[in-house]
């Protein structure tokens, strides 16, 4: 389903500005890994990490939550199955285990079979911070 999640833990921005540097650096980055501009941000409290695949430590099944934030949507329509992909914004290196060939950016895909419902794609903590505090002219 996943490639291999290497990260026990997840964590990701908040604050005034992550909105703002979603729109201004990280969209257009986003659409060269995809493919497309119809996706959905997926805020990092509903991310995954390799603790929610090891039941010796959780006690409960991760699918309910793992179908509501990533699955919800499908339809089919005219014998098609939409959906729209989601994105995982993550600053956790090891969760990210490929390499995109378009941009040479880390990420890992969640697969239901061949098909790519959602990224996690990784972002250096200084690409925020430089968004945040640009140089001083």
């Amino acid at each position: 389903m996943a490639e291999n999640f290497r990260s026990n833990f997840v964590f990701g921005l908040q604050g005034n500005l992550y909105q703002e540097f979603i729109d201004k650096v990280t969209s257009s980055i986003i659409q060269e890994i995809i493919g497309t501009d119809d996706y959905e941000i997926i805020s990092s409290d509903k991310h995954l990490s390799s603790f929610d695949f090891d039941y010796s430590k959780r006690k409960e099944s991760i699918f309910p939550e793992f179908y509501f934030n990533f699955l919800s949507d499908i339809q089919k329509e005219n014998n098609k199955v939409s959906f729209r992909k989601k994105v995982c914004i993550t600053l956790d290196e090891e969760l990210c285990t490929g390499i995109c060939p378009n941009t040479g950016r880390k990420i890992t895909a969640i697969k239901l079979g061949s098909v790519e419902l959602a990224y996690f794609i990784y972002f250096d903590i200084r690409e925020f911070f430089d968004f945040v505090y640009p140089p001083l002219p």
